[in-house]
């Protein structure tokens, strides 16, 4: 269960009709709204808070508008910034809840923000809670209190923590954790929109993902490709983003020339302009220090066979440790995603770039120091070892007419006994929400690992392809794979 504070607006009206309104559709990057109504209010009457009909058709919410502002209109507040409006959503897999359980939730929400207190206090907030789908809740209501005072600011993540994980435990419904800073940043609104209504337009890729988590996916494939290359690796991962049909913005010292930051891009704005992500500050691992330090080590390893290199990962998984610092959990966090990055890329399989989206959480920590790959001996240091081999090894297979479908089975295999060990390590430590997506991301492997264990494996759904925006760009040129590192930029890889 979440609970978002959505910023304030001024619109009440619109904001009632919207929620009470058809909703703009999945196709849209929305969803459609089935039997809006109201399952709980201020004043303990949610019955008599409807929308009412129109007798030329269809219906007027002025009058809940009205209920909802009459606080703010006597105490003579303008309406900039009083409309509140709070999201409460379950996962979509979580059990269907009825309305007098989300009314429930509703009332502990706002009781637990200061909000409200019972339908008899003179110092609450009016507000009504809408429900139009099967997995979540809607709160609208004014910042203006009864007796003509703001609101104010409410510390809202401290005040639902305790109530979300008493609501999950009693009903079943999946864990989120503490604020401990392991989270990534959220998607922006627009991305996860687009990526929505591209999974539901007829004809539509069914897994795509927020542009995001696209360049995170192959910014990771590509800076593992120029691992190999030493000395020339930070030149070759730009070259390789840039024939790959990802538009880069370098950022360099104006005096040395040295690259300081960069920024990517696969889409354009109206005006045709690229929009531009500083990954660096999306996922940490891909900033270019970070990069740096990770190729420099990379460069000190070279694998014997691709046998040898799956063995020892399987033993290191087999025998990994009960108890780990800090710093031993970064590091294998690290070498894990990368595994599941470079697997991702090898077998072409959507079950494992999902993974690899679950467990960017669960490999990483809060306030995490940077990643010094350690040298010395011991299971810790074997194990990150041999993720790194594996991953390397992958990503420069990847491509192939034929891979090796053996090899990429028990490396998954081998992926999800590390995960089993992250999971465990996670519950230790009661960072709940990052053992749930070690969980999460060891079920995808589990799926790619009965993909690739079919008789007949089905054909790759699509390439993963930068695209372009609505500006008309012609991208027809722009590459569908990611170049090898030994392919010239200007010859195609073999499909």
């Amino acid at each position: 269960m979440i609970v978002h504070a959505a910023p304030s607006g001024s619109n009440t009206v619109g904001l009632l009709a919207y929620l009470y309104g058809p909703g703009i559709g999945p196709e849209r990057g929305g969803t459609d709204h089935v039997d809006p109504r109201t399952v709980a209010s201020w004043d303990g009457l949610p019955e008599i808070h409807a929308p009412v009909p129109r007798a030329e058709g269809g219906q007027s919410v002025r009058d809940m508008a009205r209920a909802l502002d009459l606080p703010a209109r006597l105490a003579g507040v303008p309406p900039t910034g009083r409309t509140g409006h709070l999201i409460v959503a379950n996962h979509v897999d979580d059990p269907v809840l009825t309305d007098a359980q989300w009314r429930e939730i509703a009332e502990t929400t706002m009781r637990r923000a200061g909000l409200w207190n019972g339908p008899d206090d003179g110092a609450a907030v009016r507000w009504i809670a809408t429900r139009h789908d099967d997995n979540g809740l809607h709160i609208t209501y004014s910042r203006i209190r009864e007796d003509g005072s703001d609101a104010g600011w409410i510390n809202y993540t401290r005040a639902w923590e305790r109530m979300r994980h008493e609501y999950e435990a009693r009903y079943g419904l999946t864990p989120t954790g503490s604020a401990d800073g392991t989270a990534r940043r959220p998607y922006h609104q627009a991305e996860a929109s687009r990526a929505k209504a591209e999974r539901n337009s007829p004809g539509g890729d069914r897994h795509a993902l927020p542009d995001t988590a696209r360049l995170r996916h192959w910014c990771t494939v590509i800076a593992l490709e120029a691992a190999a290359l030493g000395f020339r690796a930070e030149q070759v991962f730009l070259d390789r983003l840039r024939a790959a049909g990802i538009t880069v913005a370098e950022h360099r010292d104006p005096t040395s020339g040295v690259l300081l930051d960069y920024r990517v891009g696969i889409r354009t704005d109206s005006a045709g302009k690229p929009v531009l992500y500083q990954l660096g500050k999306l996922a940490p691992e891909l900033h270019i220090d970070e990069l740096r330090t990770a190729w420099n080590s990379a460069a000190n390893h070279t694998p014997e066979t691709v046998s040898a290199a799956v063995d020892a990962l399987e033993r290191a998984a087999a025998s990994a440790p009960d108890e780990l610092t800090d710093g031993d959990f970064a590091t294998i966090g690290k070498a894990a995603r990368e595994a599941l990055h470079a697997a991702a890329a090898y077998t072409d399989l959507d079950e494992l770039r999902a993974a690899a989206e679950a467990a960017d959480r669960a490999g990483r920590l809060a306030a995490q120091a940077p990643i010094i790959p350690s040298s010395s001996p011991g299971p810790v240091a074997q194990m990150a070892r041999d993720l790194r081999v594996s991953a390397g090894i992958l990503v420069n297979q990847s491509g192939e007419d034929d891979p090796d479908r053996d090899v990429a089975v028990r490396v998954v295999i081998a992926v999800a006994s590390v995960l089993v060990q992250m999971e465990a390590w996670h519950e230790l430590a009661d960072r709940r929400a990052a053992a749930h997506a070690a969980f999460t991301a060891r079920e995808h492997v589990l799926q790619a690992r009965r993909a690739l264990t079919a008789p007949y494996r089905p054909a790759a759904t699509r390439p993963v392809t930068p695209r372009q925006g609505v500006a008309g760009i012609d991208t027809s040129a722009a590459r569908t794979t990611i170049p090898r590192p030994h392919t010239p930029p200007d010859v195609p890889r073999r499909r």
